[in-house]
């Protein structure tokens, strides 16, 4: 793919562009649910003006803040059902935006894994949050699930987690893609890295 890397993509004249409520930052996860419906969760994007203090220059969607979204649909491919499930309130920082929303589902209900984007320092943590029906989030921890690494280690600016976490022995396996470098890509613990790293836990709800 290498010699793809610096290809620019262009619309083609006779395609209109997206609608603003289509506008996705591309972390998109779906699943199929025991009833054989679908739903889905995205990122989606609030466009805030240059005197909105959530605007940050030095970030790469300047004038966006990143929220997630929930489709649902019957088959996977019409989604006719969406709705907002998170976005940042008086309880977080300035800076906070969601990046990605992984769901494991289990009997008890949806684990969430939370993409806990902080703006000004171009971090991505792990936040778990929890919910019975995959719409009313509950987000008691709103910190670190998983701590990054110290400066130095190769997860020390980003977690960004897989699909859903793996459920085998009574434990919980979750494989993540672990990053050195500033989300913008200005910073870096030094040479930039990527790495699949595997962490456990012995409970999804704690």
């Amino acid at each position: 793919m290498s010699r793809y890397a610096k290809k620019v993509a262009t619309r083609p004249d006779n395609e209109p562009p997206a609608t603003a409520r289509l506008v996705s930052n591309d972390a998109t996860n779906v699943y199929l649910l025991p009833d054989g419906t679908f739903e889905m969760y995205s990122v989606a994007l609030i466009e805030v003006a240059k005197d909105d203090p959530r605007y940050i220059a030095h970030d790469n969607a300047a004038g966006a803040v990143r929220v997630i979204d929930r489709y649902t649909g019957a088959d996977g491919l019409d989604w006719t059902v969406r709705r907002r499930v998170l976005v940042p309130d008086a309880q977080d920082p300035v800076d906070q935006q969601f990046y990605y929303l992984s769901v494991t589902h289990t009997p008890r209900g949806r684990v969430g894994m939370l993409g806990h984007y902080r703006v000004q320092t171009q971090t991505v943590d792990l936040e778990a949050c929890f919910s019975a029906d995959g719409i009313n989030w509950h987000r008691d921890q709103r910190h670190a699930w998983i701590p990054r690494g110290e400066p130095g280690e190769p997860d020390s600016y980003g977690i960004y987690a897989s699909h859903a976490l793996v459920q085998r022995d009574g434990l919980g396996h979750l494989f993540y893609t672990g990053v050195n470098e500033a989300h913008n890509d200005k910073h870096a613990h030094g040479p930039p890295t990527r790495v699949v790293t595997h962490a456990t836990c012995e409970s999804l709800w704690e």
